[in-house]
């Protein structure tokens, strides 16, 4: 990680981002770009890889929520994440080309400062966590499936 802050010495935004997160305490991060930090997460609901990327003005905060998923019963549950939405705070749900599900955030970079990611950061974990227990339990009431065939329960 040492590395990685050494080599954004001349970009005091990508650095200021960087130590951010690492005076917040949250470690191990991984660069993936100058623009875009990774985190490996985990809530009492799984785990997963927490983006982080630069886009100006906005640090902005993603995961794949659920992967693509299949069956007669789309269109409803599409409905159902939507309205999940509502329910989130600060997060949301996106659903992308291939039935995949994404949760995203985002923060004012004129805003961010250690306290700030960290409690973006702990916000996004509850959200992920809330959705993916909601989402999950109408996939399998549903009775989708992952599109690889494996079954949802």
């Amino acid at each position: 990680l040492r590395n990685n802050s050494a080599m954004l010495e001349n970009d005091s935004n990508h650095l200021d981002c960087l130590q951010n997160i690492e005076e917040a305490g949250i470690r191990p991060v991984t660069k993936i770009s100058d623009d875009h930090w990774q985190l490996s997460m985990s809530n009492d609901a799984g785990s997963y890889e927490l983006d982080i990327k630069d886009q100006d003005p906005w640090y902005t905060y993603g995961a794949q929520l659920l992967p693509p998923v299949e069956g007669d019963h789309l269109d409803e549950f599409h409905r159902f994440v939507l309205e999940i939405n509502s329910f989130l705070n600060g997060a949301k749900i996106g659903i992308e080309a291939d039935n995949s599900l994404v949760i995203v955030s985002e923060e004012p970079k004129s805003f961010a400062s250690a306290p700030t990611i960290y409690e973006s950061i702990s916000s996004f974990n509850e959200a992920h966590r809330y959705a993916y227990r909601e989402v999950i339990s109408k996939a399998a009431a549903l009775e989708l499936k992952f599109k690889d065939g494996v079954e949802i329960y």
